[in-house]
């Protein structure tokens, strides 16, 4: 699938239908962990490297306090499912510090872009799926 593909579908159908797409082997793991209205944002960063909002940045750099200070009751209550999703099911490159954070931001696509060859693929540590 490229990018494109990947935009459009995500415009028509929502962010679990282009998860299950894009990250079939992870199975529900979005649905389960996020919640319903942090889920695009979340698949937008991991697939594409759309900054999010302040709070998912927050979990995402590992700011612990700032997760606390910018969340809803619904999201603070759910840092632990945040961190089992990243953990297990995203790319250990997209997260964890300011430092990754700001790499993984508009780079390497997880799928191809229409102008640039399929080795903008996402590649993990091996830590994850």
């Amino acid at each position: 699938m490229n990018r494109k593909d990947a935009i459009s579908l995500l415009v028509r159908h929502g962010p679990e239908e282009v998860y299950d797409t894009l990250f079939p082997q992870w199975d529900g793991a979005l649905r389960h962990h996020i919640p319903e209205h942090m889920r695009a944002g979340m698949l937008r960063w991991i697939a594409f490297g759309i900054h999010p909002g302040d709070f998912l940045s927050a979990v995402l750099e590992n700011d612990l306090k700032g997760a606390v200070h910018r969340g809803d009751d619904l999201n603070r209550n759910r840092l632990v499912s945040y961190v089992v999703f990243l953990h297990n099911y995203a790319p250990a490159t997209c997260w964890g510090s300011p430092a990754k954070v700001a790499l993984w931001t508009g780079v390497l696509p997880v799928v191809e872009d229409d102008t640039t060859p399929a080795q903008g693929v996402r590649q993990t540590d091996g830590e994850n799926p």
